[in-house]
């Protein structure tokens, strides 16, 4: 016993130095989609190095692998990436995505050593504070991307010309305006960046709800006040229909999480600011976002009365119906294994072919889907029982933030693809290991 004791006593010293060095990481992490990817990339690999040490640091009794079964799915489905790689039909791709794909093998490791008693109270404000206040720093970045369209695109001169109004309305409506023109193409994509806001919006209202004493400062109310309406503007305005109709479902979701908490009049208030808001912003908007719904439902009916060959793109809708309908022909040739995790130039072949006049896809646009051309019945079922685990974790939780995040989650795997997008896989994975490491089934807790 004198010697264990003497053996790991040295460990003591360098035990806390590297628990602050872990939530660094983690706080750099958190500021991935601001970074730049090679930077993420650096920041990633140092972090992992650091969660190997802590492991190390930690008493054995602390920690064992079994921590690491809520990421098993995850790992059954990356062998299964690489076991694809034998019948792609372009190996050299094969192999070059499960390299992109590799934060899904080492994400879990980061998280080693890690538990409820790493992520004190004050360990998840610090998170938390720095994921809303980079999400302002983006919101605020992409209000000066707008105004920098208005102002300088020429495609825009005639509206311009017309009043600030019709500009404005015009760049809401207008889908494809960032993949156009590239000069100011924002570094991220509009859906994964809808839902990184909702995220930080919903983490600053439940804080705000549940009276954290961080609010009792004026100050930090009024900052609060002015980065909800910053990601308020920003989703609004967004050209993402999904980000949108996340935002409206994570207002349903804080108004009842406000009223369950007796905060009613904080309900009222709310509900009025969001009816002025929308009231102060539709001369702004409206037009733009009611003719991109019309247009997307005008796509719909088509699709119903099987005359799509009449429609008209709108940039999104109708790209995507034609991806998942060729996904899933693809699919049906191919049902157990799939058609291998490289053989996407195979699809983005058949797309051209058949809809030249439109962009050009190289994916489904939906994660299910994804799985199911790229890795079959057996790969959509590995990722399904991740699904179930993912939902009794939040439904135990009985956290609202969790549904947020499980929401906006399903609306992107339905839209796009998680695993093709840095921002995804963060969404995917960081949010994911806080849930099963850092929650202690709290609903008082700020996460």
């Amino acid at each position: 016993m004198y010697r264990e004791d003497l053996s790991s006593s040295w460990k003591v010293p360098f035990r806390g130095f590297f628990v602050f060095l872990q939530v660094l990481a983690g706080c750099l992490l958190i500021l991935s989609f601001w970074l730049p990817y090679n930077i993420y990339s650096y920041v990633f690999g140092v972090g992992v190095g650091i969660a190997v040490v802590h492991a190390f640091l930690r008493p054995r009794a602390s920690w064992n692998w079994q921590q690491f079964r809520p990421f098993l799915p995850w790992l059954i489905l990356y062998a299964f990436f690489w076991v694809s790689v034998l019948y792609s039909s372009d190996k050299v791709e094969a192999v070059n995505r499960c390299g992109r794909y590799l934060s899904l093998l080492l994400f879990p490791v980061v998280f080693i050593g890690m538990g409820p008693s790493f992520f004190t109270r004050k360990r998840v404000r610090l998170f938390a504070l720095i994921f809303v206040v980079s999400c302002a720093l983006e919101a605020l970045c992409r209000t000066g991307v707008a105004l920098h369209v208005f102002l300088t695109v020429p495609q825009l001169e005639h509206y311009r010309q017309a009043g600030f109004l019709a500009a404005l309305n015009e760049f809401v409506g207008f889908q494809n305006i960032y993949i156009t023109w590239s000069d100011v193409r924002p570094v991220m994509h509009t859906t994964f960046e809808a839902l990184l806001l909702d995220m930080a919006f919903a983490l600053t209202s439940i804080a705000w709800i549940g009276r954290d004493p961080l609010f009792e400062r004026r100050g930090v109310r009024i900052s609060a006040a002015f980065a909800l309406f910053l990601f308020t503007l920003t989703l609004v305005s967004t050209n993402s229909k999904t980000g949108q109709i996340l935002f409206l479902g994570t207002l349903v979701i804080l108004g009842i999480h406000a009223w369950r908490n007796r905060r009613r009049r904080l309900v009222g208030i709310g509900l009025a600011v969001v009816l002025l808001s929308g009231v102060a912003l539709f001369p702004f908007v409206g037009k733009g976002i009611f003719s991109r719904l019309t247009r997307s439902i005008e796509i719909v009916d088509l699709l119903m009365e099987k005359n799509l060959d009449h429609a008209v793109s709108d940039g999104s809708t109708l790209p995507r119906i034609h991806c998942w309908r060729l996904g899933w022909e693809m699919f049906k040739e191919h049902p157990l294994v799939g058609i291998g995790i490289g053989s996407h130039s195979d699809f983005t072949a058949a797309y051209q072919q058949r809809h030249g006049d439109l962009k050009v896809y190289t994916h489904p646009h939906n994660q299910f889907l994804f799985l199911l051309l790229s890795t079959g019945i057996i790969g959509l079922s590995v990722f399904l029982w991740f699904w179930c685990d993912v939902i009794g974790r939040v439904w135990r939780s009985r956290n609202s933030f969790w549904w947020i995040w499980l929401s906006g989650l399903f609306l992107v795997c339905m839209t796009d693809t998680l695993f093709n997008s840095l921002q995804g896989l963060f969404c995917f994975c960081a949010f994911y290991g806080l849930l099963c490491y850092g929650e202690k089934r709290n609903p008082d807790r700020i996460v």
